[in-house]
């Protein structure tokens, strides 16, 4: 199979009558202005080469109408209009349902008229077009599925071009974020981590100093952030997606690092989009705006911020996925009688009574215990070095609270053998406090830690 392009041709209404709509399908014509935007009739002229594959849609408006196969060159048919014949492949079975499906610049819900499909995309081409409206496949076509591995499969589970990943610690929301960037290279996406101190200056642009070619002379120049770098990378390669990955969101100051940037980044006013929107930028006075192919996706622990406590401006422009505890996840070990998944239910289910689910405890913890050389030294160690001291920050000076979540074995009241100076006071004139010892896990058996589920362990 050849390497063949896959384009998209839109007869939309806004450019043709009804009857010129009907009179192209009638005629097999392919028909675009020379001068449509942002180079498509360009690319219909000069790109578009006979045996390249096409698919003709009336806009969103009217459906998706038929597939074929380019046979002619460009021609001049009308002023400045352009025109090409194609065979036809097939006709739509659903030629006036209008697509829902996701936003591509090749799909019929995008304000694009002659749009190719990115080889990373064909895939999603055959399952959004092809198979549900022509009953097809890219092999029925002659085109050469293999992926060129442009990160496209990292990204079309995401419901939105702006996506976070939200819960408690451990879940494995860095590890999806880090899985998610190796698809894609170093050239195509960027990892960010947000923290108090990131600023603008950081991420879009700012005023930086730098030495002279005096020495010892100091000199100040505009320099690029890391957004506007990724950006502007995308925007020269608008065919194939690019990323932006920002782990521990909520901890920056998201309107002060996005500044009035954040309203760019909206999927309707990205470059092209119905609501295209660019800014002036404040350091170099240059317009920007961020294209179609770029996805920011973040992840962000709900032990420090809950998604309600978020700045709403950011609420309202991404779109969240919760990434809860899940204990299906955990391999039971061979010879361990505990059993992890019970004892991470447990715990997460009297967490959530005491304080609620943004402070569960993620299952990836105890993830690696079944290729542990000895699983149960390994789980008292995840208790020790990282349940233990989640609980100790959750319940802060209560460490009754901590005893309600693990059982009497790990939190015992501390008889302290001390007695108060007899004098002229009272015993309501003292504010005793109650002293607790809180077990280390590692001096605690296997049946201490079966009694966190079962009390008769």
């Amino acid at each position: 199979m050849s390497k063949l392009t896959i384009w998209k041709v839109s007869h939309g209404k806004n450019s043709f009558t009804s009857e010129e709509r009907d009179q192209c399908l009638a005629e097999n014509l392919a028909v675009v202005h020379g001068n449509t935007g942002r180079g498509q009739g360009e690319a219909f002229k000069a790109k578009m080469q006979v045996g390249d594959i096409i698919y003709v849609c009336h806009g969103n408006d009217a459906g998706i109408k038929v597939l074929g196969k380019i046979v002619s060159d460009a021609e001049i048919c009308e002023d400045d209009w352009l025109q090409r014949k194609y065979k036809v492949l097939g006709k739509s079975s659903k030629p006036e349902e209008k697509y829902t499906g996701l936003r591509r610049g090749w799909s019929p819900n995008y304000n694009s008229t002659c749009f190719d499909v990115p080889n990373g995309d064909l895939e999603l081409f055959e399952d959004e077009i092809l198979k549900p409206f022509f009953d097809t496949t890219l092999a029925d076509i002659g085109v050469d599925s293999r992926s060129s591995g442009d990160g496209i499969s990292a990204l079309t589970d995401l419901p939105s071009l702006n996506t976070i990943y939200y819960g408690p610690p451990g879940t494995g929301k860095t590890w999806t974020l880090r899985e998610r960037a190796k698809k894609f290279g170093k050239e195509r996406c960027v990892f960010v981590t947000f923290h108090q101190s990131y600023s603008y200056e950081d991420f879009v642009e700012g005023i930086k100093p730098k030495m002279g070619e005096v020495r010892g002379q100091l000199e100040y120049e505009i320099k690029k952030g890391l957004f506007r770098e990724i950006v502007e990378r995308a925007q020269k390669d608008s065919e194939v997606p690019y990323a932006l990955f920002i782990d521990e969101i909520s901890r920056g100051n998201v309107a002060s690092i996005f500044g009035e940037l954040i309203a760019l980044i909206e999927e309707d006013k990205r470059l092209g989009e119905k609501y295209e929107l660019t800014m002036t930028l404040p350091y170099s006075r240059e317009s920007f705006g961020v294209p179609t192919n770029l996805y920011i996706i973040g992840a962000m622990n709900t032990a420090d911020r809950s998604v309600e406590a978020l700045d709403a401006a950011l609420r309202r422009r991404f779109a969240f996925v919760e990434m809860a505890p899940d204990s299906s996840k955990i391999d039971q070990p061979s010879g361990l009688a505990a059993d992890l998944r019970r004892l991470l239910d447990t715990i997460n289910g009297r967490i959530e009574r005491l304080l609620d689910k943004d402070h569960r405890i993620g299952h990836s913890y105890f993830m690696g215990l079944a290729s542990a050389a000895e699983p149960f030294l390994e789980l008292q160690e995840v208790f020790a070095t990282k349940v233990l001291p989640l609980l100790e920050e959750h319940f802060y000076g209560e460490p009754p609270k901590i005893g309600m979540v693990l059982g009497p074995r790990f939190v015992k009241r501390q008889e302290t053998g001390v007695e108060l100076a007899i004098g002229n006071w009272s015993p309501e004139d003292s504010d005793e406090q109650q002293l607790w010892d809180v077990a280390d896990p590692r001096d605690l058996t296997e049946e201490d830690f079966i009694s966190v589920y079962d009390p008769d362990a």
